[in-house]
């Protein structure tokens, strides 16, 4: 499963709407990734840089092939050790284009000043640390494992 989010999700970015909606993002992906683990299902969450779409024209913005190209390389190219080692964290396009050597629509790597590995690296040095993932190592709780009788009734056969 893949998200497309943003470097809003961790950095104030346009408005409050737009960074909580980011975010809730980055999240659904961690949660998503902790719950269906046991079943082989992996999720995560791209970051691409500044766009060029029919809305934006950021200069050296990655266009919408290139995070498809993103997506990809994940399906396609990625090892199942990568898959699991990527499930529930934050990927970079551009990251993935370094390590799959695909390019976008023009044949060239986006270079402009918010371009995916730019701006990644002006986001964690506004952080002072890398991007936050978060902690998927958690203990799934028991839903029968409950004082409310009447929530345990919500999980047939758990």
């Amino acid at each position: 499963m893949v998200q497309v989010s943003s470097f809003g999700g961790v950095t104030y970015l346009f408005d409050v709407g737009y960074g909580v909606g980011k975010a809730g993002l980055d999240r659904l992906t961690a949660d998503m990734a902790a719950e269906l683990k046991p079943h082989g299902v992996h999720a995560v969450t791209l970051y691409p840089g500044a766009g060029v779409t029919e809305v934006t024209a950021f200069p050296g913005g990655e266009t919408p092939v290139f995070t498809g190209r993103a997506v990809g390389a994940l399906l396609n190219k990625a090892s199942k050790e990568t898959l699991e080692r990527y499930s529930g964290k934050v990927i970079q396009t551009a990251e993935l284009a370094a390590d799959y050597s695909f390019t976008d629509a023009g044949g060239a790597m986006p270079d402009g000043p918010f371009s995916g590995i730019e701006a990644g690296k002006r986001c964690r040095e506004a952080m002072s640390q890398p991007i936050f993932q978060y902690n998927l190592d958690g203990e799934l709780p028991d839903p029968m494992e409950t004082n409310n009788t009447e929530i345990a009734g919500l999980f047939p056969g758990a």
